[in-house]
């Protein structure tokens, strides 16, 4: 019974850090975005004035829109979120390898039930502080495209690493 529910907290482990990990380069992607449109608006527009008078809807568009990017960049989460993000999804990852190694522990029958109760509980608490820590008072953000690959990609993982491509049904329906 406790053996199902360390193989669960491995698989969901694996799968919120490999999440984070997609979601960290998600907003590292659009942080770095904002920052080149603000780089190119700021460049171009100084450029643009010798043609302002041929497309001055189009120059005073893209002044007016990198004035508001400016104004309002303090209070967007990218930033922030990529630290916290980074961390915990490392945090993750490595509990994801202490669980894993417990798991082989396991299949190798090498750790009695009361050891696993234990092991399945702190490796819960650390999830919970790990979040806590980096995620105090604010929420991670959904993706369920990003939440999904996540998912097809620890399942393809454990399939391969863990029972060497032949994951039991009973372990699958579990997951």
């Amino acid at each position: 019974m406790i053996h199902h529910l360390i193989w669960k907290q491995l698989f969901r482990v694996n799968v919120r850090s490999v999440y984070l990990e997609k979601l960290l380069k998600h907003n590292e992607t659009t942080d770095r975005y904002i920052n080149i449109f603000l780089a190119i608006a700021s460049s171009t527009s100084i450029a643009g004035w010798a043609l302002w008078n041929k497309y001055i809807y189009v120059w005073t568009g893209i002044i007016a829109l990198s004035q508001v990017i400016n104004a309002i960049l303090p209070y967007l989460p990218y930033k922030e979120r990529i630290k916290s993000l980074s961390a915990l999804a490392r945090d993750l990852r490595q509990l994801g390898i202490t669980i894993e190694l417990t798991w082989l522990d396991i299949a190798a029958g090498g750790l009695p039930e009361s050891r696993m109760r234990k092991l399945y509980h702190e490796y819960l608490q650390k999830e919970a502080e790990y979040e806590e820590k980096y995620f105090s008072g604010k929420s991670i953000p959904e993706d369920l495209s990003l939440f999904a690959q996540a998912e097809e990609e620890v399942k393809r993982y454990l399939s391969v690493h863990m029972t060497n491509g032949e994951q039991d049904d009973e372990q699958e329906e579990t997951a």
